[in-house]
């Protein structure tokens, strides 16, 4: 994970933008740990950023409750504590959401979160906030990934993305007497395709600065058609 996170950013400052970069890590809720959220803040300097990521430490819990649900993750009051963060005035923000499990939210009604997943989408942009979602979308173990992710992406502006490594097939299927190809796509155990992803998270967040700084450029009479990618300095 840290290696995948390291060359994420690595890629956008080779994009030729400025970046400031934050980091909030949150885990299963627990009733002995109700919030498990550590906000590390915003950080201009890779170095303290990287060092950040060096305290991480991945465990899964693949005990299920006793109703066979696996436990659920405080990734709701993770987004919104990062709504709290001092951004440098007039940055674009963009958040990452990285999750193998579904959230917790007050439809619950276990008592451990009070946040409705609408209403988090609705506070992000409020705070200016494109959001990035990867996550377990096809796992049995969490059904309710994609009705409860999705919105956070769409009401925001951002993507959803599958976490586990994707494997596609080809076969042949006789169908009604004639030879049919069938194509089939399907998760492969055990693998992660967050390299590819947070390179695909990159290009997106690269994208999307430069043609708004050269939008704006223009309109204020700055800049031609033929704005330098690499001259183009925006903090995010």
């Amino acid at each position: 994970f840290r290696n995948n996170v390291t060359t994420f950013y690595k890629t956008l400052i080779d994009s030729g933008l400025a970046v400031n970069l934050g980091l909030i890590t949150y885990k299963d809720i627990r009733k002995d740990s109700p919030t498990p959220i550590i906000n590390f803040g915003i950080t201009p300097n890779l170095t303290k950023f990287n060092n950040n990521l060096l305290t991480l430490t991945a465990k899964s819990d693949d005990d299920p409750k006793p109703d066979g649900v696996f436990p659920a993750e405080s990734a709701l009051e993770a987004l919104v504590d990062g709504t709290r963060m001092q951004f440098q005035a007039n940055s674009r923000k963009f958040f990452v959401l990285v999750t193998d499990a579904s959230t917790h939210d007050v439809l619950d009604a276990d008592g451990f979160s009070k946040l409705k997943i609408l209403d988090v989408a609705d506070s992000l942009v409020q705070t200016g906030v494109t959001a990035f979602v990867v996550a377990d979308f096809t796992s049995p173990d969490d059904k309710d990934n994609e009705a409860e992710l999705t919105p956070l992406a769409n009401i925001t502006g951002g993507s959803t993305f599958e976490l586990t490594e994707l494997t596609t097939s080809t076969s042949f299927k006789i169908v009604g007497g004639s030879i049919t190809l069938v194509t089939t796509t399907a998760p492969t155990p055990g693998t992660t395709g967050l390299a590819n992803v947070l390179t695909q998270i990159s290009a997106k967040i690269a994208t999307t600065v430069v043609s708004e700084v050269s939008r704006t450029a223009k309109i204020d009479g700055k800049a031609t058609d033929n704005v330098s990618v690499s001259k183009i300095r925006y903090r995010y």
